[in-house]
């Protein structure tokens, strides 16, 4: 058989009767490696149109033109393959499945490509952590655990649950009066004044603030200051800290140990679940959410987010210790990034550490910091740094400049807010009553009834409202509302941070993602969508994104696994427009259809912004930021409102 192309091979098959290859070193120009092939046959047709067939033994080899040929034992060459056919080839043979994961061999004792590419993808799912809950006993204090790491480093996928759709029709129901529900508890007497139903503080506007950064930053240590300075631990458990600490020989964490609650995170010194406290100033009631800093939980942090309005980025003045958290890899530009695309407005940067010895209130060293962060807040962020960033020094361990400004002997150079000062002049959000209700679960927690936890995004909760689970379609009622420092609440409004009690049946599972609405106007359930989406870096530089690509993705306090249906268009943002195309890489920004792996509730972005963003990520990376531009809902609907 002479060398060459054979244009008039229809097909290239595997020998079914072929060994299993062994990989061998890449020396080339030598094969940079040799499939295992299991004894089965291939059939492929390249998208670029070449059609062969193998009789032998075949091998890719990377020739000096950096194309991609295929070499059977015959010395029969087929090629050069696309940019496209070098993607899929490498991504299917350079993993190497077991017996157990064989793709399925069908009659005629061919394996299709796409089957034996399914086939490698089920090998990437990993059972993952699960999601757990645990309360803490420090007034004021609660701990949601998230997504718990495995691994110290690489982010594993989490487990992902596959639901069986719900075999009954959604009924709606017609609208409840929430203010003549109000009314009625009201005017119903209760037992006692200790523990009763009271409403929301309507002088304070709820507000939810998230302290994210790099580990080691000093971010519980500051949210431990602020309750400790708003008095919302007393003395003797201040003392209990001080002394565990102490005896841990970590005397001065110990104002990290009102946040950090668990043995796991006071071991490491490192925060690992989402923690919350509640505090109050002239005319907001503050949520704050310690975040992780940590790259391995960064998904508890992505939870953090999704719930906050604003976000404190803290940074570490010590010497050395900004430079790691900002090079690439640390996670002070991660955390910049995803605050700002799960939509928070108004970002407040926090210098830490002044007092370190290494810094000791230096203006030049506040400077130097400031130069550094700017450009990428401004450019890569799209902040506007005049308009949405605050700065603000401080000692998170010795509380200067949280409530009361810094002496004039330590930073005669500062003529700047205290933090306190800057958390009071923060914008309110303008938000609405008679909005539908939605409330995305964060975590669950079955005793006696059912208990949720979660924000509410937009709506009016009420003490004793009918309410629906989506996307499972059950009928529930609120039956306690639950703010914070355990005040029960006759109704929540849109931003408060709540705990609630649920009447449902028994049997049903309720999962984190889930979202509690009206009777009468429930979200969107799908699970395939289209999307706007801007990736920034992937695993791999060269790497490219189409069709069958699959990722995990964080949608409010949701995490399905999903995949990539279609490529449909390229923003060219030299033309301004729209170009279709089958692909695309890092840094471009295109539209998508996503499907996931189970029904998700969403809202177009335009529609409801908290239901209708999204982040992407693969391989411990953030590699997409994503809005739900268009989908088909998937709800059977049965009206019961007369209308």
């Amino acid at each position: 058989m002479s060398g060459g192309l054979n244009p008039n091979a229809a097909s290239f098959e595997w020998n079914t009767d072929a060994f299993e290859f062994v990989p061998s070193e890449p020396s080339p120009p030598k094969p940079i490696f040799t499939p295992k092939i299991h004894p089965a046959s291939f059939s492929y047709n390249p998208p670029a149109g070449i059609k062969c067939e193998l009789t032998s033994e075949a091998y890719f080899y990377y020739w000096t033109d950096g194309k991609v040929y295929l070499k059977d034992g015959c010395d029969q060459i087929f090629g050069p393959f696309s940019d496209l056919d070098n993607f899929l080839f490498t991504n299917a043979f350079s993993m190497q499945a077991t017996e157990e994961e064989q793709p399925q061999v069908k009659d005629d004792g061919h394996i299709s490509f796409s089957d034996f590419m399914k086939s490698q993808e089920s090998r990437t799912k990993s059972s993952g952590p699960k999601i757990g809950f645990k309360e803490v006993a420090v007034t004021g204090v609660e701990k949601t655990q998230v997504v718990e790491e495995e691994v110290p480093i690489e982010e594993i996928k989490p487990q992902i649950k596959i639901r069986e759709k719900p075999k009954v029709k959604l009924v709606v129901e017609k609208p409840i009066d929430k203010q003549a529900l109000i009314a009625k508890i009201k005017e119903t007497p209760e037992p006692g004044q200790d523990n009763r139903t009271i409403e929301p503080d309507p002088r304070l506007s709820p507000v939810n603030i998230v302290f994210i950064g790099h580990v080691d930053a000093g971010k519980s240590t500051i949210c431990g200051n602020i309750l400790l300075l708003t008095n919302k631990i007393d003395r003797r458990l201040i003392e209990t800290y001080e002394q565990e600490a102490k005896e841990k020989g970590r005397e001065s964490w110990w104002l990290a140990y009102v946040m950090d609650q668990n043995e796991e995170e006071r071991a490491k010194g490192k925060t690992v679940e989402v923690g919350r406290a509640f505090f109050e100033t002239q005319n907001k009631r503050f949520t704050i959410l310690d975040a992780p800093g940590h790259k391995a939980y960064v998904p508890n942090m992505i939870n953090g987010a999704s719930q906050a309005e604003y976000a404190a980025l803290v940074i570490s003045a010590r010497i050395s210790e900004f430079e790691t958290g900002f090079e690439r890899g640390g996670q002070t530009r991660e955390h910049a990034m995803l605050a700002k695309s799960f939509g928070v407005t108004k970002l407040i940067v926090i210098i830490n550490k002044m007092d370190d010895p290494s810094v000791n209130w230096s203006q030049e060293r506040y400077d130097q910091i400031k130069k550094d962060m700017c450009p990428y807040l401004a450019e890569t962020c799209k902040y506007n740094i005049e308009k949405d960033i605050e700065w603000v020094a401080i000692s998170g361990i010795t509380g200067d400049n949280i409530i009361n400004p810094v002496s004039i002997e330590k930073a005669p150079w500062y003529s700047g807010p205290t933090l306190f000062e800057i958390f009071d002049r923060l914008p309110t959000p303008i938000r609405s009553t008679e909005d539908p209700l939605r409330i995305p679960i964060i975590d669950r927690v079955k005793d006696q009834g059912l208990t949720i936890y979660g924000k509410v995004e937009s709506g009016l909760a009420v003490k004793g409202l009918r309410v629906l689970i989506m996307p499972i379609k059950i009928k529930g009622e609120i039956i306690e509302i639950i703010g914070g420092e355990d005040t029960k609440l006759m109704y929540a409004n849109p931003g408060e941070n709540v705990k609630m009690r649920l009447k449902v049946p028994e049997e049903i599972d309720v999962q984190r993602g889930y979202v509690i609405c009206d009777v009468h106007s429930v979200c969107h359930i799908t699970n395939e969508f289209k999307a706007d989406v801007q990736f920034l870096e992937l695993p791999d530089p060269k790497m490219l994104i189409t069709a069958g690509y699959g990722c995990v993705m964080h949608l409010h306090t949701d995490i399905e696994e999903c995949e990539v249906t279609e490529v449909i268009a390229l923003f060219d943002m030299e033309k301004k427009k729209k170009v279709k195309t089958a692909f695309c890489k890092s840094g471009q920004r295109v539209i998508l259809k996503i499907k996931t792996v189970n029904e998700v509730c969403i809202e177009k972005y335009t529609s409801l912004v908290q239901l209708g963003r999204f982040v992407l990520r693969d391989k411990g990376i953030t590699v997409a930021l994503g809005k739900i531009i268009e989908f088909t809902d998937q709800l059977e609907v049965e009206d019961q409102t007369g209308n």
